[in-house]
């Protein structure tokens, strides 16, 4: 029987122990130092909210305002914009920790939410891409542990193609190597490069499933999957990123041995080999990730695998071998949604924060400007939350949906909107 969510304290142990121990480092502190949800999180593909990039007309986020709430709450969900400017929020996990196979499509029109057909396999930790012809491809899953990390349990190999406009769902090619907790991104071509993860194997811990350093990429050309060349370090709960040349940057992560890994990787998808990227200053899992302008990306937030939450950012661009910090949050948080803006300005909202005194759920939202290199607020969430998503929409507003709360899992969905 899996253990019931039943308070504050038993939401912070789903994030604090993830790939790490059980204390905070004393050394922790919120407001110093220097990008999906796979839910996900990891970094924001293009079929996720966009990427930034330009001035654009559209007023920019200054509040949030309540619409509909889903049919069933959830979190490790994914959020995908469709085509159509719709969203669909796949699978997840309910308050038992149950993988979840509905469906749900919200219309910002109506602020409703209306359920689909249902996915034919419960899952949560999986990948939801929009393909160029509309579908949703979405990958894998498996269980979360009770301290947050991979399970290694329930890890799925099935792949679904959601179809949005007639709400209907069917089978697609299967990955060559099952796993949960990856990345899926959306190449340049159509394509999509599913990295890493975890497997369903206990080779290191008995908690924590293996990690997994294979690559896939699927086409939608012919509906089959190839491997691809491995990753160097093999890990999860990391991010992705496409680059503005169309390279994927691979940042943070762990794995079962609950190692540091501040070693980045990029994919080039022209020869499908990988190189190394520039280290970060500060490994970090349950962090986020998404590109800039500059044809850069910019890592935010997070937790080092000792427990230590981060307040930090840093950012690179195409031609730097470097990391450089930017600026930072003013609290120290994991669990961050991160979404591009019209305008190539990012939103952070919400996550939970640690430190020496404790754990608390944050309902705050900033906006980062790339040009000024500078975090600012704007007005919060009515609901605090973490491992909600947060999806930019075609208006300029973002939705964010779902995530735990104060001993819940929610249903609740808030818009941010000029």
């Amino acid at each position: 029987m899996i253990a019931r969510r039943s308070s504050l304290l038993a939401l912070a142990s789903v994030l604090v122990a993830a790939a790490c121990g059980s204390d905070p480092d004393p050394a922790a502190s919120g407001g110093n130092g220097g990008s999906g949800g796979n839910g996900g999180s990891g970094g924001e593909d293009p079929s996720s909210g966009g990427q930034g990039g330009g001035t654009h007309p559209r007023q920019e986020p200054t509040r949030f305002v309540a619409t509909g709430s889903l049919t069933t709450g959830r979190t490790n969900h994914t959020a995908t914009l469709l085509i159509d400017g719709r969203v669909a929020v796949i699978g997840g996990e309910d308050y038992d920790y149950a993988p979840l196979a509905s469906i749900e499509v919200f219309e910002r029109a109506t602020g409703t939410f209306t359920e689909a057909s249902a996915l034919l396999t419960p899952r949560t930790n999986h990948t939801a891409t929009r393909l160029p012809s509309g579908l949703v491809l979405v990958v894998g899953g498996g269980r979360t542990n009770s301290i947050g990390g991979p399970a290694g349990e329930d890890v799925l190999g099935s792949v679904e193609l959601f179809d949005p406009v007639a709400g209907s769902v069917q089978a697609a090619a299967a990955l060559v190597t099952a796993r949960s907790h990856h990345t899926a991104t959306l190449l340049l071509d159509g394509r999509v490069l599913v990295v890493g993860g975890a497997s369903d194997g206990h080779v290191t811990s008995p908690s924590f499933g293996d990690e997994v350093g294979s690559a896939e990429i699927y086409d939608p050309a012919d509906g089959a999957w190839h491997e691809t060349a491995p990753l160097a370090a093999p890990r999860f709960l990391h991010t992705a990123t496409i680059l503005g040349d169309g390279r994927v940057l691979v940042a943070g992560g762990s794995n079962a041995a609950e190692d540091q890994i501040v070693a980045t990787e990029i994919f080039d998808p022209a020869d499908e080999t990988w190189s190394p990227g520039p280290p970060l200053a500060e490994a970090r899992v349950f962090h986020a990730a998404a590109a800039l302008p500059d044809g850069g990306a910019l890592v935010v937030a997070g937790k080092l695998a000792n427990i230590k939450f981060l307040a930090t950012s840093e950012r690179t661009s195409p031609a730097a071998d470097t990391f450089a910090a930017s600026a930072a949050l003013p609290e120290s948080r994991t669990g961050v949604g991160l979404s591009v803006l019209p305008s190539g300005r990012l939103l952070a909202t919400a996550g939970l924060h640690g430190s020496t005194s404790g754990f608390n759920l944050l309902d705050d939202a900033h906006v980062f400007d790339p040009a000024a290199d500078a975090w600012s607020p704007i007005g919060g969430l009515a609901t605090a939350r973490v491992l909600h998503t947060s999806t930019a929409l075609p208006t300029g507003e973002v939705l964010v949906i779902g995530g735990l709360g104060s001993g819940a899992v929610l249903d609740s969905a808030e818009i941010a909107v000029p």
